[in-house]
């Protein structure tokens, strides 16, 4: 999106290098089963239970408002399904925090309480190991409305999770074609979201391949490695010009 606004305002190509944000993916990496259920029991989690995960600040922007509803029906449908919340979420100081977040999130708990399904919501908070979390999960759920390259996205693809996101043109789009790396969903309807992440859990096979592409596309464009030659290729094609 960054390098179409460049060629609107006339830059010519040869001025314009498209370098996105590398992944460590020696950190961000899938789990195998025994270790799955080693980070569960760490985490405090039941490792019979499959997990869908939000990783952002729980607010309209990234688009929690979309999350819960979207959740509570696919838990309706899948009784062994439970949702993680990683990020910010406590806004109570309001010398922080506009008060309409913690009205939303008020909102929000309110409604998974009439649902009955509280219990199955895990409002993690910030932490620092978000990486143990994304590798307990089976799949990515973030329906954000505005980003920039979403860093959350592309670390939960290294982990081998298929993604449920809201298609945005230059962003998600960059990362995630829908259909190989997970689905991209046009709009916020929670029930699209919903019935996106019922068609990826119903099918194990599609699942599973769709979490091996991911972490494909990760390692072979977005690995920290390959990162750094570019930015190393871009400061030695500058020097050379400089020098010539």
């Amino acid at each position: 999106a960054l390098l179409n606004s460049c060629r609107e305002f006339g830059l010519p190509d040869r001025q314009l290098q498209k370098i996105p944000n590398g992944v460590d993916a020696k950190r961000f990496k899938g789990a195998e089963p025994e270790t799955r259920d080693q980070i569960c029991k760490r985490l405090k989690l039941d490792p019979q239970k499959l997990f869908v995960v939000f990783v952002g600040s729980a607010i309209h922007r990234k688009g929690i408002d979309v999350v819960i509803p979207a959740f509570i029906e696919l838990a309706e449908y899948n009784p062994n399904v439970e949702l993680l919340i990683v990020g910010p979420c406590d806004f109570s100081d309001h010398t922080r925090h506009p008060i309409e977040r913690k009205r939303l999130v008020d909102e929000l708990r309110e409604q998974l309480d009439r649902f009955h399904f509280a219990d199955r919501v895990h409002w993690v908070g910030e932490v620092e190991d978000v990486d143990l979390y994304l590798r307990v999960a089976s799949v990515f759920f973030f329906p954000t409305r505005r980003e920039g390259l979403p860093n959350a996205l592309a670390e939960a693809m290294a982990s081998q999770l298929p993604a449920v996101a809201s298609q945005i043109e230059g962003v998600t789009t960059d990362l995630v074609i829908s259909g190989v790396h997970g689905i991209l969903i046009d709009g916020y309807e929670p029930t699209q979201y919903a019935e996106a992440l019922r068609e990826i859990f119903a099918d194990d096979e599609k699942r599973h391949l769709m979490s091996r592409a991911a972490r494909q596309r990760i390692e072979r464009e977005f690995e920290l490695s390959h990162i750094a030659a570019r930015y190393e290729g871009l400061y030695n094609d500058l020097v050379g010009n400089e020098c010539r």
